[in-house]
């Protein structure tokens, strides 16, 4: 015969498994904004490596092809938006060119899109020069810019930026390399 002392028991007891659970409630409670935080960071950071990329890559082909090129901010991936306002937005997406006739704007039947750039949903992009940037046969643009990504919950901690100086050069920028905040409002 068998006594109740004899037979072991294998398992957990529900105070264990209460025990257990809670714990791991405790640290996604802690660990949920942190994986958040992280998220929105790669997300800006992915962004502004895009633009970044794309603004080098024309700045080598208008110096290379010995011609003008154009990126422009663009809602239906076909021309450049003409308003000043709406067209500092870059989070609708963007267009680039080869401007052969030097007018700013894409003739759809001579000058193909090189990069296509989407929608940005997951980060707001703001473009201080207004929609349209250019880049002449040397690759130099008339004036210094900025270009301002921030992620979508506004923190500044995790704005980043793409600043591009006279002769065209880009270089990204985190908000403690700069003396100013990164904004894009």
């Amino acid at each position: 015969m068998y006594s109740l002392n004899s037979i072991k028991s294998q398992g957990f007891t529900i105070l264990e498994a209460m025990v257990t659970v809670a714990i791991i409630g405790i640290l996604s409670a802690v660990a949920a904004p942190s994986f958040q935080s992280y998220v929105s960071s790669h997300k800006t950071a992915k962004f502004s490596n895009d633009l970044f990329s794309d603004l080098r890559s024309l700045r080598q082909l208008s110096i290379s092809a010995a011609n003008n090129y154009v990126v422009c901010s663009s809602s239906d991936a076909s021309t450049c938006l003409a308003d000043p306002d709406e067209s500092k937005n870059w989070s609708i997406g963007w267009i680039a060119f080869a401007d052969l006739n030097q007018n700013n704007q894409r003739d759809s039947a001579t000058e193909d899109i090189l990069i296509l750039q989407n929608e940005v949903t997951e980060a707001q992009i703001m473009y201080s020069g207004g929609g349209i940037l250019s880049f002449n046969y040397q690759g130099e643009i008339s004036n210094s810019q900025q270009f301002s990504i921030c992620s979508i919950d506004d923190n500044a901690l995790l704005s980043r930026a793409v600043l591009i100086n006279k002769v065209g050069r880009a270089q990204k920028a985190q908000p403690s390399q700069l003396n100013t905040e990164i904004t894009c409002n």
